[in-house]
């Protein structure tokens, strides 16, 4: 299953990536505007996603009035555009715009389901097929009841071109829209296209997962590599037929892909950063605590401090290094005795009179007499 994906890149920029890979693009919708699609690191259903597809005759069966048929077997026979379409398909035949939950169910087709005649696809698989553009896609690991969301993308940095189907309806007068119980965030474009309006819609093909994500999930969307015969073959609707050759294509991606676990935070539709497809062990990745403490030193390198010694402050010697003992100064004669530390006596403590337990000192605290001092009248004389 793929439920979330990125597309944070404008449509100047996709069609840029595809050029540069010989793909023709005649048409891109603009960068800013209502019919721009939705760009965003957390792209989540009935959003407006970006399209790549063939245009023929039969599509103006489809609203597409003006497009001339050319006759020539050569890929470029037919007019390949970048459009606008809302993520999960609306079958035309529908008469009221489905409500959120309804439009969940189609945004995913299994490639065994187009194995067959008849059902939802039966009638677009032939000549309504299209390419998914997107950048990577999340899938959630369940262990317990532990979710941790997993970000998936080529390891060589190309755009992701997922295999998927498109279909245009029409609402005649006035469109009602069951709303659910618990509606998700408004997308960028409206739930509710116009009455009378061509509404574009679209799914996305899952195969078997292979190798590689059989940990993460028993599903994958269909990858195909940009310029491929087989995107072609995709993409080449003139027969309006469904055959072995197309059923063929539907199949686990054989090439190289990253995955590896992203913040939680892209679990809830609405969030938007970038910082949801970096690594969560990664060192750029903020929300990572382990960032916050300083790895213990491996072994074989000393846990030494990068702060300077205090001999290395101010120094502009370089080759002097910190924690060098300095020598003791040498002596001016060989002969005399190196000086003695002597001992610093401390003053002498005043000795502190004690209180007698049995007898009463003078009232006023005099001081005790000395042999020098004498009574006042030893300096009269009695005669």
């Amino acid at each position: 299953m793929c439920g979330r994906y990125v597309l944070a890149m404008r449509p100047s920029q996709v069609r840029s990536m595809l050029e540069s890979q010989d793909m023709q693009v005649d048409d891109a919708p603009p960068d800013e505007g209502s019919d721009a699609p939705r760009q965003t690191f957390n792209f989540a259903p009935s959003y407006h996603g970006l399209v790549y597809r063939g245009e023929y005759q039969q599509d103006v069966d489809a609203g597409n009035e003006g497009v001339v048929r050319r006759d020539s077997d050569d890929k470029t026979s037919a007019r390949y555009k970048l459009e606008t379409m809302q993520w999960g398909l609306v079958p035309s035949w529908t008469k009221r715009n489905p409500d959120y939950g309804s439009l969940l169910k189609t945004i995913n087709c299994r490639d065994d389901s187009l194995s067959h005649q008849g059902g939802l696809w039966g009638s677009i698989k032939g000549r309504k097929r299209c390419i998914v553009l997107a950048q990577g896609f999340y899938e959630w690991l369940h262990v317990g009841k532990l979710r941790t969301p997993h970000y998936v993308k080529r390891r060589d940095g190309q755009l992701m071109c997922l295999a998927g189907l498109w279909d245009c309806v029409k609402y005649v007068g006035e469109c009602l829209l069951i709303q659910c119980k618990r509606p998700p965030p408004p997308p960028a474009h409206s739930l509710r296209p116009d009455a009378g309006t061509n509404h574009y819609t679209y799914t996305i093909i899952t195969t078997d997962s292979n190798q590689q994500l059989k940990f993460l999930h028993d599903r994958m969307p269909v990858i195909l590599n940009a310029g491929s015969d087989d995107m072609w073959k995709w993409l080449d609707t003139r027969s309006q037929t469904w055959t072995q050759d197309l059923q063929g294509i539907l199949k686990p991606f054989t090439g190289e892909l990253d995955c590896y676990p992203v913040s939680s935070e892209v679990g809830r539709v609405g969030n938007n950063s970038p910082t949801f497809v970096i690594p969560i062990t990664s060192k750029e990745n903020k929300s990572n605590i382990a960032n916050y403490f300083k790895k213990p030193a491996s072994k074989g390198e000393s846990a030494t401090s990068n702060k300077p010694s205090r001999s290395d402050v101010g120094d502009t010697n370089s080759s002097i290094h910190a924690g060098i003992k300095r020598p003791h100064p040498a002596s001016t004669s060989q002969d005399e005795p190196a000086p003695k530390r002597g001992t610093v006596n401390s003053p002498p403590k005043p000795i502190q009179t004690t209180i007698s337990a049995t007898r009463n000192s003078p009232k006023g605290g005099g001081k005790a007499k000395t042999p020098t001092n004498k009574k006042i009248t030893s300096f009269f004389n009695s005669e």
